[in-house]
């Protein structure tokens, strides 16, 4: 990938022209004339407005879901008390069908999101590592102690 499409996936992410320049050592004009050149500050907006959308939208269909979901199991409570006082026979009440157990687990993944774990610390941090052996060997020995910290810390927040 060259560098001015990394500058516009940094751009996307909301860095700024000088925090862009900086990470690909240019100057900051360079990286101003791609902004302007490529129109990146209307097609962030663009795309800021479709994910916003994207996500009303999908926070209604959540809320929807979420809606009918407790109306069923409300139903299914009733049903089991129906039972329990001899109304209704054990044999009418019905298990959640597979559809409404993948959709459950899907809006649950959807919105806890991919967790970070520690084997993703570690691997990225490695990744650095062995690519900072490369670049500067002696920065690389400096830096293992602090890379150790760092991870240190990571597994006893997780």
């Amino acid at each position: 990938m060259n560098k001015k499409k990394a500058g516009w996936l940094l751009y996307k992410e909301g860095y700024t022209d000088q925090e862009i320049a900086d990470a690909f050592q240019l100057t900051s004009r360079t990286v101003r004339s791609w902004i302007s050149s490529e129109n990146w500050k209307e097609k962030k907006e663009k795309l800021e407005a479709i994910q916003e959308n994207l996500e009303e939208g999908l926070l209604e269909l959540i809320e929807y879901q979420q809606t009918v979901l407790l109306l069923k199991k409300e139903e299914r409570r009733k049903d089991i008390e129906a039972v329990k006082k001899g109304n209704k026979k054990a044999e009418a009440l019905t298990l959640i069908d597979k559809g409404e157990i993948d959709a459950l687990q899907k809006m649950y993944s959807s919105v806890k999101g991919k967790p970070r774990t520690w084997s993703n610390y570690v691997e990225i941090t490695n990744e650095f590592l062995s690519f900072m052996k490369e670049v500067d060997l002696q920065i690389a020995q400096k830096i293992v102690e602090p890379m150790q910290i760092f991870l240190n810390e990571k597994r006893a927040n997780l």
